[in-house]
């Protein structure tokens, strides 16, 4: 899974270049790529028990004589305390120090933040936060938001997802979704949805810069498909972290039985 929708006060992902915010406008709806409609579809059976959490909240800051411009270190994290693979797979996301609990290892991670912050006697800023969002069926999705300021006109946020299949056990990857040699198509077929997608822009032109690339980030949705991306990925870094939606009816000879929709 790779390492970048996530609530906290966050600083400015979805600004203009040169401009500084806070992180809060990075998350505002209006700031993320608009996705292809979608219509309501049945969601498959659900046989596997929900993932059991347990929420993590908590700011470190700098207060030795910094003033107005104290570093900070801010966490709004989930922990998974009856799966500890799953709970290791999510920290590995913000490559947090194994070997510790949650707490304690996002807290170290905090606490050199903030050395490192003292030493260079600047304002940094950095916000973890997870959510779980709505699956398809047995699947739960965990999105994980790093957001960090270490100077220049803005911060950067990146986002991870992982799609956990509870029923086996396991993180899927885009391969484990897909059935056999149905990779290319897979593609083409997100190509086509991405056209689609930068018509619907309100210029169309300013995406000439950007082409479509692949991620391995993605979201089964009970909406559809979600591939997710980071800032200046596939559009300027006005537009946030970008998320295109596939129906599942035009993935219905893609995608394996399990990871589709009753129809």
């Amino acid at each position: 899974m790779q390492a970048l929708r996530l609530i906290l006060p966050l600083c400015a992902v979805a600004v203009l270049a040169g401009c500084e915010r806070k992180p809060e406008a990075a998350l505002e709806p209006e700031k993320v790529a608009p996705t292809a409609a979608v219509e309501a579809i049945e969601q498959p059976a659900t046989f596997a028990p929900a993932l059991t959490t347990n929420p993590i909240r908590f700011t470190l800051k700098d207060s030795i004589d910094c003033g107005d411009r104290c570093a900070s270190f801010e966490v709004e994290w989930i922990e998974f305390p009856r799966n500890a693979e799953l709970n290791s797979l999510v920290l590995d996301q913000v490559n947090a120090p194994a070997g510790l609990s949650t707490k304690a290892a996002l807290s170290k991670q905090g606490q050199d933040f903030l050395r490192d912050a003292m030493e260079a006697q600047e304002p940094w800023e950095q916000i973890f936060r997870v959510s779980v969002l709505p699956g398809l069926g047995d699947v739960s999705v965990i999105e994980v938001l790093a957001y960090s300021y270490t100077g220049g006109a803005h911060g950067m946020t990146t986002i991870s997802t992982i799609n956990y299949d509870r029923a086996n056990k396991r993180a899927l990857s885009l391969t484990d979704i897909l059935l056999p040699e149905k990779e290319t198509q897979f593609w083409q077929i997100a190509r086509r949805v991405h056209r689609e997608w930068v018509d619907q822009q309100d210029d169309p032109l300013n995406y000439a810069g950007w082409p479509f690339q692949s991620t391995s980030m993605f979201l089964l949705t009970p909406e559809g498909l979600d591939l997710q991306y980071d800032p200046y990925a596939i559009g300027p870094y006005s537009m946030g972290t970008p998320t295109i939606t596939i129906s599942y009816d035009r993935l219905r000879d893609v995608l394996k039985p399990d990871y589709l929709p009753e129809r």
